[in-house]
């Protein structure tokens, strides 16, 4: 229904204009422009979400990472943003606090990706280096072995993963055994 829309004719020219301006790399004067457009009085809710886009392009470009948290948050809330992209929200959303070193917001959308989106082997591995930074051991393990499962060969980074949060539990045993995997997939001197 979004895509069939259009935004109304007085805020469709500063929308425009800060369209221009972001291919430009001109963050700020984008942001002057999308704030023109949000002083129009009786916008529509797709007016609304259309400047809240533009917005968070502006603010990811110019890093401005909470002000872009914020934008990303109220394009989900919106009810206006396609079911389709809510995978790409929520990822804007993780790189935003991840940018900003916000790991508990980093781990709450993560968990908040996999429950409504599902499983995506780049979000679990996010996942589990977040929890390994703070030495949640356990939960890395759990989250490297759900992005493992299914398949065949494991990807070196979750193995060295895995291997590494066992060594730091003292699970000598597992650890070995992985240590076996990376050999067999991944031979190396060092391993």
């Amino acid at each position: 229904a979004a895509a069939a829309q259009q935004v109304s004719a007085k805020v469709g020219p500063p929308l425009k204009e800060a369209n221009a301006l972001l291919a430009q790399k001109n963050f700020k004067g984008a942001l002057t422009k999308v704030q023109e457009a949000e002083a129009i009085p009786d916008k529509k809710p797709y007016d609304n979400f259309m400047i809240l886009q533009l917005k968070y392009n502006a603010y990811a470009g110019a890093n401005m990472w909470a002000d872009a948290a914020r934008t990303v948050e109220a394009i989900l809330a919106s009810g206006q943003s396609p079911a389709d992209q809510k995978a790409t929200r929520l990822k804007q959303l993780m790189q935003a606090y991840g940018q900003m070193n916000n790991n508990v917001k980093v781990t709450e959308v993560a968990n908040r990706y996999l429950k409504e989106v599902g499983n995506d082997t780049a979000i679990q591995m996010t996942l589990a280096q977040v929890y390994t930074q703070q030495k949640n051991y356990k939960a890395a393990e759990d989250i490297v072995r759900q992005a493992m499962a299914g398949r065949s060969v494991p990807e070196k980074t979750m193995l060295e993963t895995l291997r590494y949060v066992q060594h730091e539990q003292g699970s000598l045993t597992a650890e070995l055994n992985t240590l076996e995997q990376l050999i067999r997939y991944y031979p190396s001197p060092d391993y």
